[in-house]
C-alpha cells in the first residue's frame, strides 16, 4: 500500500523518527518530540514517490532523471552535458535516464560540499552509460548514502534508487537537441530534457 506513496529506501527513517516521537511525548520531552515529529514529517516529504506510467515515455526523448534545477549547461566534444542540482526540498526518486543494457559504477567517499574544490574527486559518486547517454551523480554534505537498485538492465523512467542532496550530471550524444534554460526547475519522470 504505501509503495505508491512512499519509497522504500525511506521507510526505516521514517518509522524511527516516528518511534523517537512517541517516546519522547512519552517522556515529555517537548523540545526532543518536536524535532523527532518535524524529522517524521520530513523524510515523508523527501521518500514520497509520484507514480509514472513507463508505457507513455517516448523514445526518442530523455526525461529528467530527478527533480531538482538546472545550474549549468555544457557542450565538451559535441556532447551536451546538463547539470542538475538536487536540494533537501525536491523529490529524491532517482529514475533511469534510458532503456536498456547499463554499466553501472559506484564509488563510495566523502559527503563534502560541491562548492569545495576536492568534492568531485573525494565525494561518494555512482555512474550509469548508457547507449549514448551517460549519467552520473555525486553527493553532498546532507546524503547519507547512496542506494542504487543493482542491475545490468533498466527501463526508462523506472526508478533505480534514492539520492538526496547532490548533483546530477547528464551527458548527452551530439544527436540530441535541447531548450533547456539555467535556473529550470525539473521534474523527475515528467520533464523533458532533450529530444533526438
Amino acid at each position: 500500500m504505501f509503495d505508491n506513496m512512499i519509497a522504500k529506501e525511506g521507510y526505516q527513517k521514517i518509522l524511527v523518527a516516528f518511534i523517537a516521537f512517541l517516546f519522547f511525548t512519552i517522556l515529555e520531552c517537548g523540545l526532543l518530540a518536536f524535532i523527532s515529529f518535524a524529522s517524521f514529517i520530513f523524510f515523508i516529504y523527501a521518500y514520497r514517490y509520484k507514480y509514472i506510467d513507463l508505457n507513455t515515455l517516448e523514445k526518442n526523448k530523455i526525461y529528467a532523471p530527478i527533480s531538482g534545477k538546472i545550474s549549468a549547461i555544457d557542450v565538451k566534444d559535441f556532447k551536451k552535458i546538463i547539470y542538475i542540482d538536487v536540494s533537501l526540498c525536491d523529490s529524491h526518486i532517482l529514475r533511469s535516464l534510458d532503456s536498456g543494457l547499463t554499466k553501472t559504477q559506484i564509488r563510495y567517499g566523502l559527503n563534502l560540499v560541491l562548492s569545495s574544490l576536492k568534492a568531485k574527486k573525494l565525494n561518494s559518486q555512482a555512474i550509469f552509460e548508457y547507449k549514448d547517454t551517460r549519467m552520473q551523480i555525486v553527493s553532498s554534505l546532507f546524503n547519507d548514502s547512496i542506494e542504487i537498485e543493482k542491475k545490468d538492465e533498466f527501463i526508462k523512467g523506472e526508478k533505480i534508487g534514492t539520492f538526496l542532496n547532490g548533483q546530477v550530471i547528464i551527458t548527452l550524444d551530439e544527436s540530441y537537441e535541447t531548450d533547456l534554460k539555467i535556473g529550470q526547475k525539473v521534474e523527475s519522470g515528467i520533464t523533458i530534457l532533450a529530444i533526438k
